[in-house]
């Protein structure tokens, strides 16, 4: 098992846990802030994919038969003035989808990014223009991802080449409160948009 946090003083610590024993077993201090997501991923190793508050994606693993620790970030710590990264692992187990927002004077932008995860290896990129995420969401057939936008844009594109396949826009006062989060139905067909102040929107896809 694995933890990740932050609490002013660590920076973001991750300790491995031995559950039999309810002992730490490792812990890793990676300096690059809070710690927003962790899975373990699967493969020949034991790997714990982490995500951190600076950008970085942090892969932490034990070769089979192997009692060290090893570890590799990806990501820029110098954000200047970008804005949180948003993350969220594939349902699949298989990958990482992570979008991360800059600023150029009055232009922004959003880089949507996915990582096979037993590698942690970079296989799409795609500049987004105009867009500045809330939340990100994978469907349940890891096919589709969803940006939700703060100005009420939602974007939906294809994973597998990570090519728009629709644009939609908010309705009404909902855009200006701002979305905080999303998610698709089991079946795919649905994506329902929470917005603050209580409203929460169905899209038929």
């Amino acid at each position: 098992m694995a933890s990740g946090g932050w609490n002013g003083e660590s920076n973001g610590e991750i300790k491995v846990w031995n559950v039999n024993e309810q002992a730490c077993i490792h812990s890793f201090n990676p300096h690059r802030g809070r710690i927003r997501s962790l899975v373990f991923a699967r493969g020949a190793d034991m790997a714990c994919i982490v995500v951190a508050e600076d950008g970085a994606v942090i892969r932490l693993w034990r070769a089979e038969g192997s009692s060290d620790f090893a570890s590799e970030t990806t990501g820029n710590a110098d954000r200047g003035g970008n804005a949180p990264l948003r993350a969220v692992f594939s349902p699949s187990g298989f990958f990482l989808a992570t979008s991360l927002s800059s600023r150029t004077g009055d232009a922004v932008a959003s880089t949507l990014a996915s990582y096979e995860l037993e590698t942690m290896t970079l296989t799409q990129s795609i500049v987004l223009p105009g867009v500045i995420p809330n939340c990100v969401a994978v469907s349940p057939d890891s096919k589709q991802v969803v940006i939700v936008g703060s100005r009420g844009k939602i974007r939906l594109l294809q994973t597998e080449d990570v090519s728009i396949e629709r644009d939609m826009d908010i309705i009404g006062e909902a855009a200006a409160q701002g979305p905080c989060s999303a998610a698709f139905d089991p079946t795919c067909r649905f994506l329902a948009v929470g917005c603050q102040g209580g409203r929460l929107e169905l899209r038929n896809l």
